[in-house]
């Protein structure tokens, strides 16, 4: 655990906070670091890629799923269009997770022993050194991000219209509204759980 005296925050990305924190932990180059994926006030979530360049050490930012696999990591992480991706891992890392990531609890016997367990606290420097900045940084094409097209099955029909139809659900029978005006709230039930039987929303126990 390293405490930092900062006075204030500082607009500074992180780069002040990652490296007061290389500067307490280097020493005993750690093989693997973990930490939150951004601060709760605000914070930039940049803090662990700064360490990772600091350290020297791999990164993998955002995990939803952290494993082990003999010597190496398993983790999961959440990328843009809903989709995921799994990056293998080597030591040295530094691992960020995100917030609403369920952690298995403890057991009994590790609770117990983890209150008597003594943890050293690093003093870091006062006025941290400055990480260092990239130099071999390219830029490409800035562009939106364009999911990857789903394959469908083709619509039935050998007439336009009719594959018109079928892409837009015109085919499909369709219920005119009916307007109900029931005299008691048993009633309305009533009607209510009519319409869900007659549509399937209903299971076969409470029909």
């Amino acid at each position: 655990r390293a405490e930092a005296a900062a006075p204030r925050p500082r607009p500074d990305g992180g780069a002040a906070t990652a490296a007061a924190l290389a500067a307490a932990i280097r020493d005993r180059a750690p093989a693997l670091v973990l930490c939150g994926d951004r601060s709760p006030d605000g914070g930039t979530g940049a803090v662990p890629a700064f360490l990772a360049a600091l350290l020297g050490a791999r990164q993998a930012l955002g995990a939803v799923h952290v494993e082990a696999d003999g010597a190496e990591l398993l983790v999961r992480r959440r990328i843009d269009g809903g989709r995921r991706e799994l990056l293998r891992l080597r030591a040295p890392a530094v691992v960020s997770v995100e917030g609403g990531l369920p952690l298995r609890r403890a057991g009994l016997a590790a609770v117990r022993a983890a209150r008597r367990r003594d943890v050293p606290v690093v003093e870091p420097l006062v006025e941290p050194v400055q990480p260092e900045p990239a130099r071999a940084v390219r830029w490409g094409e800035v562009r939106a991000h364009r999911p990857r097209a789903r394959e469908l099955p083709a619509p039935a029909g050998d007439a336009p219209l009719h594959r018109i139809r079928e892409l837009t659900g015109g085919a499909a029978p369709a219920e005119p509204p009916v307007l109900s005006t029931p005299g008691s709230a048993a009633a309305a039930v009533e009607v209510l759980l009519s319409y869900l039987d007659r549509h399937g929303y209903l299971p076969e126990e409470h029909r």
